[in-house]
This record gives structure tokens, C-alpha cells and sequence, in this order.
């Protein structure tokens, strides 16, 4: 088998092959790191979401931004039977990787999402929105301090503001979010009747 395929076990470097020039297309269960890396690799995807904001973040995909097909997944299945529930006909999965590979709709996504990534490296160049917001919130980290994120030095700021005194107290607040939104969604939790009608 030397020379024909690779097997990687644990996290894949996934957006290394997303930008591999064999890649046509992405099936992605909609998170959205994953959406992230397929726009910025101009890959168009497949949508095959599961649970949580998955569902939404496929309407984005399919319906507004125009860069995906949806294999036709609708139901919320949870995490102990998702090859159960999260099932799809081969047909329709068929059809979707035809859609997203070839004919002018695979080409006109692909173009979407060209423009979707320059709209996405210049917000994150000195002065976009994505650059003022990361100093806004370093800033804000700081205490008010005024910074400025000068090229190649976030990590430096980022530990900075991690290693200071205050770390243990973000850290302790951000357990507190977490438990509050796991209580959240149990059964009811603020949340929980908003689950539920997602699933049904």
C-alpha cells in the first residue's frame, strides 16, 4: 500500500487537506470551525448536520451564503445513537457530492467562496473588523489597557494575559458559563423546550 493512501489517527490537519489542490469538496456535520476552514480553503461542502447550532449554521451555508448543498439531514440525533438517527439516503448523498463537483452551480459556489475568503483575510489585516475586534478584546482583557496587535505578536499577547494574576478568575468564570449552560439544556433548563423543538 506504500504510496497510496494515508491513514491518520487522532485530529487530521484538516485544513492542510482542504487546501490540497485533489480536494473538490467538504462533507462537514456544520461545526463551525469546520465551516471556517472550508470557506477559507474555498472548498464547497456538503452539509450533513447532527445537533446543537448545526442546523442553523447549514441554513447559512446552503441558503444564505450559497457555498454548500445539504444532504437532507433533519433530524437532531443525539450523541448515543447518531448513525441511527443522523442517517441519510445514498441518493441524496449522491446527488450532493454531483452538485458541489461539477457543472456550473459547483463553480459559482467555489466563486462565493473566493470572495468569502478575501472578505475573511482582509478583516483580519491591520485595520479590518476582525483586527479591531481581537484589540478591542485584548484590551479589554487587560483591564483597559490600550493595545495594539502589532504582526506576529498575538501569542505574545494572549500569554501575557493568561499568565497575569486575573487568569484564575477568568478561568473560574468561564467554568460558571459553562456550568450554566450545560444546566441550560438539561431537562428544564432555560433551553431545554428550545431543544426539543429543533428535534421534532
Amino acid at each position: 500500500m506504500e504510496g497510496k493512501g494515508l491513514i491518520i489517527r487522532g485530529c487530521a490537519p484538516q485544513v492542510l487537506i482542504l487546501e490540497h489542490q485533489a480536494i473538490g469538496g467538504f462533507v462537514t456535520h456544520c461545526g463551525w470551525n469546520s465551516i471556517l476552514e472550508g470557506v477559507s480553503s474555498v472548498v464547497p461542502m456538503i452539509t450533513w448536520p447532527v445537533s446543537a447550532e448545526q442546523f442553523y449554521n447549514e441554513k447559512l451555508v446552503t441558503e444564505i451564503l450559497r457555498i454548500g448543498v445539504a444532504v437532507g439531514s433533519e433530524k437532531w440525533a443525539s450523541l448515543v445513537d447518531v448513525k441511527k438517527e443522523a442517517s441519510v439516503e445514498r441518493d441524496a448523498i449522491e446527488k450532493a457530492v454531483a452538485q458541489v463537483m461539477v457543472g456550473d452551480e459547483a463553480e459559482e459556489m467555489r466563486s462565493r467562496a473566493r470572495g468569502l475568503r478575501e472578505l475573511a483575510r482582509r478583516d483580519i489585516e491591520k485595520g479590518g473588523s476582525s483586527y479591531s475586534d481581537l484589540n478591542a478584546l485584548i484590551e479589554e482583557l487587560r483591564g483597559g489597557e490600550e493595545s495594539q496587535c502589532e504582526e506576529g505578536s498575538l501569542e505574545k499577547i494572549v500569554t501575557q494575559v493568561m499568565v497575569r494574576d486575573e487568569e484564575k478568575e477568568m478561568r473560574s468564570r468561564a467554568r460558571a458559563l459553562g456550568e450554566m449552560a450545560r444546566r441550560a439544556v438539561e431537562e428544564g433548563g432555560s433551553s431545554f423546550s428550545d431543544l426539543l423543538l429543533l428535534k421534532s
